[in-house]
């Protein structure tokens, strides 16, 4: 039964009012916890976008270093001092053959006192005027037998700049054909190679005339003596042919 003098409306429309109040206020309350929670949970997801992108940057800077090591150490292995030189077998380059001296009966009395001219030493089929025919299979052979050694020599190269190391070695190699001291160029004469490996300076222009006239009077001194020789044997084929023709006109008068 309600209290004597209470307006029953009035305390109904009261007990709205404050249960509203009470349900607006619990459902603020609700909102507030919510966007507390989404803020929340963006803020870790950043923080796990921000700790992905620094493992990424960490990662892609260690990758880097690593490189620029690797290539740090490269550049020490080609710039270190040189090993020693590994023994090469040096093979037989080609056996020069002498030609046997003429014995010369001097013309004049000074000829002896006339610089005396190079003998060649070599014949035509010593002299190899194309190496570069040989070069390609020197060098694989060259390589083949070297590997080993340059392996062991600088491990942890690559064989493109191991044979890179191989090829300025083998510029300086005695297997180079193009290091062979039987080599010459293709219009080379054997006077010049012999004057080469002799160590005597190329001539000058009055040398090569002088040496023009020295064996222009060779030739005259040679004709010469062929003609004395031939006269000689002409004299004595007449002399006997003259004693035969006495000896004949002797028999004849008797």
């Amino acid at each position: 039964m309600a209290r004597k003098g209470t307006n029953t409306k009035v305390e109904a429309a009261n007990n709205r009012k404050a249960g509203s109040r009470a349900e607006k206020e619990q459902q603020k309350k609700a909102d507030m916890e919510a966007k507390e929670d989404a803020k929340w949970a963006k803020g870790a997801k950043k923080s796990d976008k921000k700790e992905l992108d620094a493992e990424k940057k960490a990662a892609a800077l260690a990758k880097k270093l690593e490189k620029q090591k690797l290539l740090e150490e490269e550049e020490k292995a080609l710039n270190k001092p040189k090993a020693p030189k590994p023994n090469y077998t040096k093979k037989p380059i080609f056996t020069a053959e002498r030609t046997p001296a003429k014995k010369s009966v001097p013309t004049s009395l000074y000829e002896d006192d006339k610089p005396k001219k190079t003998k060649p030493i070599l014949t035509e089929k010593d002299i190899e005027k194309h190496p570069e025919r040989r070069f390609k299979n020197a060098l694989k052979e060259f390589e083949e037998r070297e590997i080993k050694n340059f392996r062991a020599q600088y491990p942890g190269l690559r064989l493109s700049q191991l044979k890179e190391i191989m090829y300025k070695e083998f510029q300086k190699s005695p297997d180079n054909p193009f290091n062979q001291s039987n080599v010459f160029s293709y219009n080379s004469t054997l006077d010049e190679v012999n004057r080469k490996l002799n160590g005597e300076p190329e001539p000058t222009e009055e040398e090569e005339e002088e040496e023009e006239v020295d064996e222009g009077e060779e030739g005259n001194a040679e004709a010469k003596k062929e003609l004395e020789q031939s006269a000689v044997s002409d004299t004595t084929t007449i002399s006997t042919a003259t004693k035969s023709a006495s000896k004949k006109k002797a028999g004849t008068s008797y």
